[in-house]
């Protein structure tokens, strides 16, 4: 069975797992893996359909498919427990992870991600997103997609992080896009899931995110037993990218709490 493209940086019996948004791949983590890799051993999977394991989509696929084929993954590198971050797609997979493997995990996080389900207006959507992207291609919708990601106000500013979002998007294939884009659309609720987990659960969330908006966090960040919670101001969607200075301290922090070593 051939495996997920990862990166790995760092040693140690102490793994971080790191799982990319939509459309991205394991290099959206770059800002943040040269200093967690000091201290941990850090992975970070290609999801099926993205970047190097673009060509391992699952058929018909899930989010329960992706979230499987990164338990294969860390079957074959032997990694009984670890912590577990994901980005928006990826905070999604790390759910379906934790909801059957909730045992291998000291840690979740969800970075720009949710335990809701797509309500009936983004489950719409997502349906025009699928039927734009089948009349007009993959280019005209990294355009859109890339500028919603970023707070627009800082868009001049971050205009080579925009730009490295719109060629991640350029080089998805399309029907990998189109397929999960449905996946996303009808994944479970995993708000119930919040409330049973006895590990620490993260939540970054961006004030001006439109992708998932700060109001949807109102109830669920009180679900978790142990939950660390942080807004960043003037961010939208990909606050490693917004904010890299400001989520490498949140994130490092997080798993020094969950492995229980002196916080800065």
């Amino acid at each position: 069975m051939q495996h997920l493209h990862f990166t790995q940086q760092g040693f140690g019996k102490k793994v971080l797992v790191l799982i990319h948004g939509f459309c991205e791949d394991n290099t959206i983590w770059q800002n943040l893996m040269p200093t967690l890799s000091k201290y941990y051993k850090v992975i970070a999977p290609d999801l099926g359909g993205f970047g190097n394991s673009a060509n391992l989509l699952p058929q018909d696929v899930t989010i329960e498919d992706l979230a499987e084929q990164v338990k294969n993954l860390l079957d074959e590198l032997e990694i009984k427990k670890c912590i577990m971050i994901g980005h928006s797609l990826g905070g999604y997979v790390a759910l379906a992870y934790a909801q059957k493997y909730a045992q291998n995990l000291e840690g979740l996080g969800l970075f720009h991600s949710s335990a809701l389900p797509d309500n009936e207006a983004k489950k719409r959507n997502r349906n025009q997103t699928t039927f734009f992207i089948q009349k007009n291609g993959v280019n005209p919708f990294a355009d859109d997609f890339s500028a919603m990601m970023f707070f627009t106000p800082r868009h001049i500013e971050l205009q080579k992080e925009i730009e490295y979002i719109k060629n991640s998007v350029k080089k998805t294939p399309e029907k990998s896009i189109l397929q999960v884009t449905i996946a996303l659309r009808d994944r479970p609720d995993q708000t119930e899931l919040l409330k049973k987990l006895s590990i620490p659960v993260l939540f970054i969330i961006g004030r001006e995110d439109v992708s998932i908006p700060l109001s949807s966090y109102s109830e669920q960040i009180f679900y978790p037993q142990d939950a660390d919670i942080h807004i960043l101001n003037d961010t939208g969607h990909v606050g490693m990218l917004e904010r890299p200075k400001e989520t490498l301290r949140m994130v490092l922090n997080f798993v020094k709490r969950c492995w229980k070593e002196e916080v800065e």
